[in-house]
């Protein structure tokens, strides 16, 4: 057996060496190429990427007048700078053939491309051949991290507190394949809640470029301040090949309330044409959310005056609160009322200005009417009286003085000097009269 064995191995030997021998000193031309890397792997579409194909001569006569030509095909395309033919004036053979040459190019991949693999051709030909001979190969396309655009909004846009609104999720898909299995959960805290649902919602699959939209339905609590809320949210994906991604994203919600304030003449000094006085106005505030920053402005306008500094500021004012502000006023109108032009400026909770343009309206009265609805006074009945007496006495006392100087024999110069004096100054000349004269006399 052992014999056996040796003459097998004696046999076999001239054969093999005979082999290398024909291979070495073979004169036919052999080129195999192969790609060797692409920069980056995979590539993104809209990216571009360096492709790094090896000639390797493994025929034992060199390659004379080599030509490499990249044929451009959708979705690649060469960057402007690369030039799509290369030539290679010789590629050794025989014992050096293994260094063989590496042909490179810059490729751009179409940004609507999808991913997945996609074959580009590269061809080739040189002094031995009398064709171009073709090669496909295979680059992978794919996005590494699939790009996810979301876009948050609320129906109705603007959300007061105790209302009902839909939170809409848009998902934009900007990879070049469907997203699979996204799903949305929702880190919901006062003051909102679910409404209907819960707080996760999932979108079965998202095709590539286009949009996808899923809803929450959520309601506000009733006494809900006027704010901004965060919202944090989850969102887990799958890609094209099973890959899991996940996002975690936060969005402000606005809660927003309509100041409300309500203007109202609280009191005032003017109740007739021609009077003046002071008018106080009272701001409310009826809504449920503080107001800043209040102030009041009157206009000019007809049948007032404003004596005072027309601005007064008043301030803040919280809800279920008011503020007066006071203002000297002149009353020119002949009608039964004034309209007081104002101007209100405040802002919300939020910093929102607002102004809001008011007509307060003054009423007027009648001397008999401002006394008989209490807005003049009419006077002590008694203290009345007694001033109507003294009146009378007063008026009869001055009538006598003036008769009894009539009838008294006075000369002339004292007569007229008297009478002058008693009636330019009707009592007080009267009263001297009585003493220096009258009483004397």
């Amino acid at each position: 057996m052992r014999y056996g064995v040796i003459l097998l191995l004696l046999v076999c030997l001239p054969i093999v060496f005979a082999a290398d021998i024909q291979i070495i000193t073979n004169d036919a031309v052999y080129l195999s190429s192969d790609i060797i890397t692409q920069i980056p792997d995979p590539v993104a579409p809209g990216q571009y990427a360096e492709i790094w194909v090896s000639f390797e001569n493994k025929g034992a006569r060199n390659v004379i007048d080599l030509q490499v030509e990249f044929v451009e095909t959708f979705p690649f395309t060469l960057h402007p700078a690369e030039q799509p033919v290369k030539s290679y004036s010789l590629v050794p053979g025989g014992a050096r053939g293994q260094e063989g040459i590496i042909v490179k190019y810059r490729v751009f991949v179409d940004a609507t491309s999808v991913e997945g693999e996609h074959d580009f051709t590269i061809r080739y030909k040189h002094a031995d051949t009398r064709s171009w001979v073709e090669q496909d190969y295979a680059i992978d396309v794919r996005t590494k991290d699939p790009l996810v655009d979301l876009d948050i909004t609320t129906i109705p846009e603007k959300i007061t507190a105790g209302q009902p609104f839909d939170l809409v999720l848009s998902v934009n898909n900007l990879a070049g394949a469907a997203l699979h299995n996204i799903r949305f959960t929702l880190d919901i805290a006062s003051p909102f809640v679910t409404l209907g649902s819960t707080n996760e919602q999932a979108i079965i699959t998202a095709p590539a470029r286009q949009q996808s939209n899923t809803t929450f339905s959520l309601i506000t609590q009733g006494d809900a301040d006027e704010a901004v809320y965060e919202m944090p949210l989850t969102m887990v994906w799958e890609d094209s090949q099973g890959n899991e991604y996940d996002k975690n994203v936060s969005f402000g919600i606005v809660l927003e309330e309509e100041p409300l304030l309500v203007p109202n003449i609280e009191e005032s000094e003017v109740v007739m044409r021609g009077n003046k006085g002071q008018v106080v106005i009272s701001i409310s505030n009826v809504g449920v959310e503080e107001v800043k920053f209040v102030t009041l402005t009157i206009l000019e306008g007809e049948g007032y005056q404003v004596i005072s500094s027309p601005n007064v500021y008043l301030g803040n004012i919280d809800s279920d609160d008011f503020e007066n502000a006071q203002y000297d006023m002149y009353a020119t109108s002949k009608e039964d009322f004034v309209p007081l032009q104002a101007t209100l400026t405040y802002k919300d909770a939020l910093n929102n200005p607002y102004a809001q343009n008011i007509t307060l309206t003054l009423p007027l009265y009648s001397a008999s009417q401002a006394k008989r609805f209490g807005l003049l006074e009419t006077g002590n009945p008694v203290a009345s009286y007694i001033s109507f007496v003294v009146l009378i006495f007063c008026l009869l006392f001055w009538l006598l003085m003036l008769f009894d100087l009539y009838k008294r024999k006075l000369p002339r110069y004292q007569r007229l000097l008297w009478f002058a004096l008693v009636i330019l100054t009707t009592i007080f000349g009267a009263v001297v009269y009585y003493f220096l004269v009258k009483r004397k006399g």
